[in-house]
């Protein structure tokens, strides 16, 4: 209300009010965003599980950001190397477009011992786009610009290649 050219007490009381509820409203949402936000990388780990799941970007981005000098990627699933999943080969992606090598080995079951082989790694190169397009959903895959990739395949008793595991390593430990 206005009494003679000047807000009246009640006026000026409802303004501070709103403007005390407002404040606190902000400071709660800025702590707990700060609270969110360090709550949501666990602890690095030299092996991260895949799994298609954001857990599993967080966990490896957590890892890759610590830099390891090794992080394994063990893969449970019966994944080919010519139709690795979306978010595999996001990282994978990230590894390349940051001048990372991206290299595929064979498993030789009988004796332990590895050899690598090319492979036509076509969705590899589409993520590579992608990534140098700069994506700011992209932005979580930053961590693996100093990684190097091996993908390790076993060959199945029907011929079938199957990714086994993913190695990352740091480019500067050999």
């Amino acid at each position: 209300m206005v009494v003679n050219g000047e807000k009246s007490e009640v006026a000026m009381s409802m303004n501070i009010r709103f403007a005390l509820a407002v404040c606190a409203l902000v400071g709660q949402m800025v702590l707990a965003g700060c609270a969110t936000e360090s709550a949501k990388l666990p602890p690095p780990r030299e092996r991260v599980a895949y799994l298609d799941t954001n857990a599993f970007d967080r966990s490896l981005t957590s890892s890759l950001s610590a830099n390891l000098d090794t992080v394994e990627i063990p893969v449970n699933d019966k994944i080919s190397p010519i139709a690795i999943p979306d978010r595999l080969n996001k990282w994978l992606a990230a590894v390349d477009a940051n001048g990372g090598a991206v290299e595929v080995k064979q498993v030789d079951n009988s004796q332990g011992k590895t050899r690598s082989f090319p492979i036509i790694l076509i969705g590899l190169a589409i993520e590579v786009v992608r990534l140098l397009r700069g994506d700011p959903q992209e932005k979580v895959y930053q961590p693996a610009a100093g990684y190097d990739a091996d993908i390790f395949v076993r060959q199945e008793p029907g011929g079938e290649r199957i990714i086994e595991r993913v190695v990352l390593r740091r480019k500067d430990v050999k």
